[in-house]
C-alpha cells in the first residue's frame, strides 16, 4: 500500500513483494519516494507481521502519520493498527473495542479528521447493518458508527475506497450491493450486474447510493485502484480484474458529479388574483452550499413586508398586487458557477383566469376556468403566439405534439 505524506511531502510505501534470487518474497519494508529517489526507511519498530496481506492503509493528515490496519502473524490473522510518523512505527493501543475486519478498506476523512474503516461485521448494530460495519479512528479510539440512509451489504479488499475532499464524503466502488430505497440491489429489479455497481458515499452519518454508470469492457471491477483528483473534483478508477476473470485490465474511468448548480424542477407559470398569496419554487442540485437569488425583470428582489424567501429556493409574495406581474427567474450559485432558471410569467389580474395542465394516461389535458378566454400556443415564451380558434375546454395534447407554451388571451 502507498500513501502521500503531506507533512513530509513524500510518498510512503509499505509492504508488497520483492523479486530477489529469481524469486518473489513478501516484504514488510518501508520505503519513501521524494520525487527523485526511492529510499528504504529502517525503523526501530515495525508491524510484527509474517506478511502484510490483507491490510489497509491511509494517511492521517490531522496527526501526521501513515496508518496501516490488519496483517497476518504466525498465529493467524490479526487486527492491529500501526502508525508511521516518518521515523518509526508504533502500534496503537485503542481504548474500547477494536474492529474485526478480515478484508479491510481504509481512507482518511480530512473534514472530520477520522480514518474510516470498512470490511468487517458489526459489534453493536443488528440487521441490516450486521455484516457492514463502519468504524472510525480518531487518534485514540475506534468507534463503530450508527448508520442510516441506504444500506450497503459490506465491502472487502477487492473494492476501492477513497475520500472526496470537495464534497466531504468517503466514496466506495466495486462489486458492492445493498438495499437501495428498500429494495435489494441484487434482486431482479436491478439486472445483473447493475445492482452491484452503485457508487456508495458515506458522509459520517448515512450512506447514499448513486445509480451505476456504464463502464464498457468489464462487467464488474475487482482489485482496482481508486483515488480522488482534487484538481478536477473527479474520482479516478484504474485497472483491476473483471468479474470471473484473472486477466488484469488497464481501463481508466472517471466518476464525475454535477458540481455546477443544476435545476431539477423549473419554476412554474402562475396566475393569481390581487390579494392572494403567490409562491414560486425551484428544485436545485449541485455541490453544496447552493445560494439562491430571485429576480424580476432581471433585477434582484429584496425582502420586504410582502416579499419573503428571495434568497431561498421558495419565493413568497403575500399579498400579491397587479404590480407584481412580470417575468421571474432565480439564479442558483455555488463555488463552481451560476445557473439561471428559465424565466416564467406571473400574472396578477382580477377575475379567474387560471389554466391547468393535468396528465391523463399518455396525454395532457388543458383546462381553464374563464369561458371568455382563448387558448394560445407558441414554440417559445417569446412567441410567435397563435390563437387556437377551435380549441375547446378541455383541450387534449397528444404525446406526438411538439413542445410548446400555452397561455390564455382575455378579450
Amino acid at each position: 500500500e502507498m500513501v502521500w505524506d503531506s507533512r513530509l511531502r513524500r510518498s510512503v510505501l509499505f509492504g508488497g513483494q520483492v523479486f530477489t534470487n529469481n524469486q518473489l518474497r513478501l516484504s514488510l519494508e518501508t520505503w519513501e519516494w521524494d520525487g527523485t529517489h526511492w529510499q528504504p526507511i529502517n525503523t526501530p519498530n515495525a508491524p510484527g507481521w509474517t506478511q502484510p496481506d490483507p491490510f489497509a492503509a491511509c494517511y492521517d493528515s490531522a496527526r501526521g502519520e501513515t496508518l496501516v490496519y490488519g496483517g497476518l502473524t504466525s498465529t493467524g490473522r490479526v487486527y492491529q493498527l500501526w502508525g508511521f510518523n516518518g521515523t518509526n512505527w508504533s502500534q496503537k493501543t485503542p481504548t474500547g473495542p477494536t474492529p474485526v475486519a478480515p478484508n479491510p478498506l481504509m481512507t482518511f476523512d480530512s473534514v472530520r479528521d477520522v480514518a474510516v474503516l470498512l470490511g468487517g461485521g458489526s459489534q453493536a448494530y443488528p440487521s441490516p447493518y450486521a455484516q457492514a460495519a463502519v468504524w472510525e479512528w480518531d487518534g485514540s479510539a475506534w468507534q463503530e458508527k450508527p448508520q442510516s440512509g441506504q444500506v450497503f451489504a459490506g465491502a472487502s479488499a477487492i473494492d476501492g475506497l477513497t475520500f472526496d475532499t470537495f464534497r466531504g464524503e468517503s466514496v466506495l466502488y466495486g462489486s458492492v450491493f445493498g438495499i437501495v430505497d428498500g429494495v435489494s440491489s441484487s434482486s431482479s429489479l436491478f439486472p445483473y450486474p447493475q445492482g452491484y455497481r452503485f457508487v456508495w458515499r458515506w458522509n459520517g452519518a448515512q450512506w447514499q447510493a448513486d445509480p451505476p454508470s456504464p463502464t464498457p469492457g468489464v462487467a464488474l471491477h475487482l482489485h482496482h485502484s481508486l483515488c480522488f483528483d482534487s484538481a478536477r473534483n473527479a474520482i479516478t478508477l484504474f485497472g483491476g480484474q473483471g468479474n470471473g476473470s484473472l486477466v488484469a485490465t488497464n481501463y481508466t474511468y472517471e466518476i464525475l458529479y454535477q458540481d455546477e448548480p443544476a435545476i431539477l424542477r423549473q419554476p412554474a407559470i402562475q396566475v393569481a388574483s390581487p390579494g392572494q398569496q403567490v409562491q414560486l419554487s425551484v428544485l436545485g442540485a449541485g455541490a453544496p452550499p447552493i445560494g439562491y437569488q430571485w429576480q424580476k425583470e432581471g433585477l434582484n428582489l429584496a425582502e420586504n413586508a410582502r416579499i419573503t424567501g428571495s434568497a431561498t429556493d421558495r419565493l413568497t409574495i403575500n399579498p400579491a398586487t397587479a404590480a407584481d406581474s412580470g417575468r421571474y427567474q432565480v439564479a442558483l450559485s455555488n463555488w463552481c458557477g451560476v445557473t439561471l432558471s428559465q424565466p416564467i410569467q406571473l400574472l396578477v389580474t382580477p377575475g379567474d383566469g387560471r389554466l391547468a395542465i393535468t396528465p391523463v394516461g399518455t396525454n395532457l389535458v388543458v383546462t381553464w376556468t374563464n369561458s371568455a378566454a382563448m387558448l394560445q400556443l407558441a414554440p417559445t415564451l417569446a412567441g410567435p403566439w397563435k390563437t387556437m380558434g377551435g380549441a375547446t375546454n378541455p383541450y387534449t395534447v397528444m404525446p406526438s405534439a411538439p413542445v410548446q407554451f400555452l397561455r390564455l388571451l382575455f378579450p
